[in-house]
């Protein structure tokens, strides 16, 4: 509280005196009585306000932010800080789009703002768009995003999420889809490896490399409507000890890693197709012979699941009760490998060749029993310094004619008394 004397008739009266709190007050009677001069200065409707006032008032809240007097406040690279009496220290951050925004920006029905560098071993890039309602609801169903290198590559895409899609842990957050002021953070790692439902895997925090230093491309697509912009990543200013060549060693090493992962989940994902396809095809089929031929090649893709990944594996436990299996193994040295900045350790390469070969061997299985995908390694040369190109999967729908091809050929092997290898090669001709 501040008191002041009134100077009266050009000589000080003592018995008046003037206060500020959050009111104007007089007295005029030495202190005894007062009386208020003004409305309360600090709370402009006490309706939306909290307890304490100041200039930050209820209405303006976000969420989490209590009504508080703000005495200082300081702009900080992409964020603003903000000091207040006794209630902490509160940072608003990515405050780049309102920096960028210029008279009739609402107005227009896309705009990609730029976004701050951003740092290794950080939080990732914040990437925000204004999307107008575009005279309908105000949503864009087809839109994506994709994050380029510096040679035009695309490293990473995020696509708005599909009505009763489930998303996992890996997969990474969706498109934002709807109107207005849209943000999204990326974590600033690629694609990462494919996943299936109910996957448990121990020890793996991450599917994918985080991406070297250097200039990066946004590029935001709605529609017929695309915006591009640049981002520059950053290396981590506290660690002097590693080289740029150093990180991006290591993102290449993760990037093989990273395939061979996608590559092993992918196997996976294909034995189950595989699987219930052939199920669905011998409902109803009466023909002993058929049946019992049918079950030896079901029975040899799950062999070959099982050592591929743990499918015993139920709940978040389970790993610790029954061995991880390949795609495992390399996922979790994947983890290892991003586990801070710099190059990869001999060791880590012999641990990823002896997987490799492994997956090669349950690769070539595989292709025996008629199941592609997985036959060819994405980087067939170890030493090569280009980023691999990661392995396609060829999908090829299960027609009646292949169905009618390959239940014929089970059904001649058997009745040739075949061994148990030739009926299951027999089970070639449902992919070709």
């Amino acid at each position: 509280m501040d008191v002041h004397y009134r100077a009266g008739g050009g000589e000080l009266d003592p018995n008046v005196l003037y206060a500020s709190s959050n009111r104007l007050w007089r007295t005029t009677d030495g202190g005894t009585n007062w009386e208020a001069l003004s409305d309360d200065l600090t709370r402009a409707d006490p309706a939306t306000l909290g307890h304490s006032g100041g200039p930050i008032t209820g209405d303006m809240n976000g969420p989490g932010l209590p009504d508080m007097p703000a005495t200082d406040v300081i702009p900080e690279h992409d964020e603003l800080a903000m000091a207040s009496h006794g209630r902490g220290f509160w940072v608003l951050d990515n405050v780049g789009p309102l920096r960028q925004s210029q008279p009739g920006i609402t107005e227009a029905d896309l705009v990609l703002f730029e976004p701050a560098p951003a740092y290794r071993s950080a939080n990732g890039a914040v990437i925000a768009w204004w999307m107008g309602d575009g005279g309908g609801d105000g949503s864009a169903t087809e839109a994506t995003l994709e994050i380029l290198d510096a040679g035009g590559q695309v490293v990473r895409t995020f696509e708005v999420a599909r009505e009763g899609e489930e998303r996992d842990r890996w997969s990474g957050p969706s498109l934002p889809a709807g109107s207005g002021l849209q943000r999204l953070r990326w974590d600033l790692r690629t694609d990462p490896a494919a996943t299936f439902p109910g996957m448990i895997l121990w020890g793996v925090r991450t599917m994918a490399p985080v991406v070297p230093p250097g200039t990066y491309q946004v590029r935001l697509t709605v529609g017929d409507r695309t915006e591009t912009i640049g981002l520059e990543v950053r290396r981590n200013p506290r660690i002097e000890d590693v080289t740029d060549e150093d990180l991006v060693e290591q993102y290449e090493f993760g990037v093989r890693f990273r395939d061979q992962v996608d590559r092993a989940n992918r196997a996976v994902i294909e034995i189950r197709r595989a699987k219930a396809e052939l199920a669905e095809r011998l409902d109803g089929v009466e023909d002993a012979r058929l049946a019992e031929a049918a079950e030896r090649l079901r029975v040899a893709l799950e062999e070959i699941e099982g050592e591929i990944y743990q499918v015993r594996n139920r709940s978040k436990q389970d790993p610790l009760n029954f061995p991880i299996k390949v795609n495992n193994r390399l996922a979790n040295l994947l983890s290892m490998s991003e586990r801070g900045d710099g190059r990869p350790g001999s060791g880590m390469c012999s641990v990823f060749e002896i997987m490799v070969e492994r997956l090669d061997a349950l690769a070539g299985r595989l292709g025996e029993l008629g199941v592609e995908g997985i036959a060819a390694r994405p980087q067939s040369d170890p030493e090569a310094t280009g980023a691999p190109l990661r392995p396609s999967i060829r999908y090829v729908p299960w027609t009646w004619n292949h169905h009618r091809r390959a239940m014929t050929s089970l059904r001649d092997a058997v009745a040739r008394g075949g061994t148990k290898r030739h009926t299951l090669s027999s089970a070639h001709s449902i992919h070709n």
